[in-house]
């Protein structure tokens, strides 16, 4: 039987599920008070993103697994081809550093809505998929 017990979590790791959590938080009050063309605007240009994260999240569980089962990968990959794939604590640092963009890119987009700020709000959905 494998164990998926999880080792304790580096310190950056809970800043960053810490500042993921507080974004959810703060989307969970705030967005509802968005207006209706602000609200639209992030139902196009952020909801396409998600099954994009989620695909890394679960690629990132997918090879912890395959990691804690004890494949014998001599037999099912190649060496050049083993050593060019990512753990999974690499893929776990991606999905975190994406999560986190795009969770703090629409709490700046939510924020400069609510406050009037429409220039900043326009320009930030160009700037996320620039930085993406």
């Amino acid at each position: 039987m494998v164990s998926l017990s999880p080792k304790e979590p580096r310190p950056g790791a809970k800043r960053l599920l810490t500042f993921e959590v507080c974004c959810v938080l703060f989307l969970a009050f705030f967005a509802p008070k968005l207006g209706e063309e602000a609200m639209n605007t992030v139902k196009l240009t952020y909801f396409p993103l998600l099954p994009f994260i989620a695909m890394l999240w679960l690629w990132g569980v997918n090879v912890m697994v395959w990691d804690m089962s004890d494949v014998n990968y001599i037999e099912v990959i190649e060496e050049k081809d083993r050593s060019a794939f990512p753990t999974h604590g690499t893929i776990f640092r991606m999905g975190h550093a994406c999560t986190c963009t795009v969770l703090g890119n629409i709490v700046i987009f939510t924020t400069c809505s609510l406050w009037g700020f429409t220039t900043i709000a326009e320009s930030l959905p160009r700037f996320l998929y620039f930085i993406l």
